[in-house]
């Protein structure tokens, strides 16, 4: 199934200024309307929330152009990563929303948060970064991912705070995981 053209869907929205990606306020339209379609069988929609965990550093490190571009490649990175079947926003300073549609289960969305996970922390490159950038080449992200899939009568509200709940034990490492899926369980932390 051809995932809809976020454009087409939502060509009155408002899109990140820095990133060109969709705002948090649409993605979680975008999620409502998702979850509003009929028929949709529990378990075909999923929320990953991806936290970059030293973004801080980088502003700190090497100032704001440098945190600007680091996030522009980020951005790019994720819309490339999930294609067609992904809608993909900043819905923080540090923080991007993706809502995949259609997924086939858990196991699925369990596998795209940790290649999100992968393509974050790959070191940048100088093809993706400006020429006034070039000191971040090789400079790694750290991220945290935490999804959650929709289950029957599951609310937006209720699947974006299961999709924030699982990044908890993502953001801590627990078990040595940095990608988690809610209700996932985790060596030394219990239910995500």
């Amino acid at each position: 199934m051809h995932q809809r053209d976020p454009q087409q869907a939502h060509p009155h929205r408002y899109r990140d200024a820095l990133t060109g990606l969709w705002t948090g306020h649409t993605f979680r339209g975008a999620l409502q309307e998702a979850l509003a379609r009929e028929p949709a069988p529990a378990g075909t929609i999923a929320v990953c929330l991806v936290c970059l965990r030293n973004f801080r550093d980088v502003n700190e490190d090497e100032g704001f152009e440098a945190g600007d571009a680091a996030l522009q490649a980020v951005a790019r990175r994720l819309v490339d990563a999930v294609g067609s079947d992904g809608f993909v926003a900043r819905i923080g300073g540090d923080q991007f929303g993706v809502l995949l549609e259609p997924i086939a289960d858990d196991g699925d969305a369990a596998d795209v948060a940790g290649i999100l996970l992968a393509v974050v922390e790959t070191p940048l490159s100088a093809a993706e970064l400006p020429p006034s950038q070039l000191r971040l080449r090789g400079r790694s992200l750290l991220a945290s991912v935490g999804a959650a899939v929709s289950a029957p009568g599951l609310s937006a509200e209720e699947l974006w705070r299961r999709a924030d709940e699982a990044t908890c034990p993502a953001e801590r490492g627990v078990g040595g995981r940095r990608s988690v899926l809610y209700g996932e369980v985790v060596p030394g932390a219990g239910q995500a």
